[in-house]
């Protein structure tokens, strides 16, 4: 994988937010992780 060199910023509700940072916590997900995850899929399809 190549390094990390670009920023995405997203504006999203509190709520959403802590709910799912949450979710990913339990997971062992940060936020930037599950962007990242996203990202790829949506690159790679």
């Amino acid at each position: 994988m190549s390094t990390a060199d670009s920023y995405v910023r997203a504006r999203i509700d509190t709520d959403t937010k802590e709910r799912a940072t949450a979710a990913l916590e339990a997971m062992g997900l940060s936020a930037s992780d599950a962007i990242l995850l996203l990202m790829l899929r949506v690159a790679d399809d």
